[in-house]
């Protein structure tokens, strides 16, 4: 069952969330959308709007699980993102499409094993974006029609495995460099006493 997951989502980006998904179902009608509301966004408007398009919705304000006909499942809020990011491998990344955006942190979402998405609004971590799409490890989309057609080229397991290794690559670079700075320091620490 193909699963994705649209993170910290505006009202607008979760129509065009709605709308691939749609499109991806046509493929793959088991396929489930994880549907998480950026702050402050009430998650009544993405259940009338899933509802309003025809899709099973189910909600975890109201304790309802995902079961095999759930298409849509729209958790309370950004608030346990990680569990989420945890579950898909592939997020597309929210405040990052509508104008005036600054985008999500998407380091965080790599750490998770996450093949990215994000739209062209990420003011705040462009150069993260940039990063990660020069080594593959992220893709920009513009529309529904460009998600849909990521979401289904990247539900090939092999596919967003590859991208997620690429994002994590990319966010590991250093690391053993960083490591080996706090050894040193901690080294001093000690030497100079309290």
């Amino acid at each position: 069952r193909t699963l994705w997951l649209a993170a910290c989502v505006s009202s607008s980006e979760a129509k065009v969330a709605l709308a691939a998904h749609q499109i991806v179902m046509q493929r793959d009608h088991r396929s489930l959308l994880l549907l998480l509301p950026g702050e402050g966004i009430d998650r009544q408007i993405f259940l009338q709007t899933a509802e309003a398009a025809g899709l099973r919705v189910a909600c975890r304000s109201e304790g309802v699980l995902p079961d095999t006909l759930t298409q849509v499942y729209v958790a309370d809020s950004c608030d346990g993102l990680s569990a989420y990011y945890r579950l898909s491998p592939v997020a597309f990344l929210g405040q990052s499409m509508d104008q005036g955006a600054k985008g999500i942190d998407p380091f965080v979402a790599a750490a998770f094993g996450c093949a990215l998405l994000y739209g062209p609004n990420v003011s705040f971590y462009e150069e993260r974006y940039r990063r990660l799409t020069k080594e593959g490890g992220a893709r920009m989309i513009r529309s529904a029609a460009t998600l849909a057609q990521a979401i289904s080229l990247l539900s090939n397991p092999a596919q967003s495995a590859r991208m997620a290794l690429a994002a994590w690559e990319t966010i590991s670079e250093g690391a053993e460099v960083t490591d080996a700075l706090i050894d040193i320091a901690l080294a001093h620490c000690d030497a100079i006493g309290p």
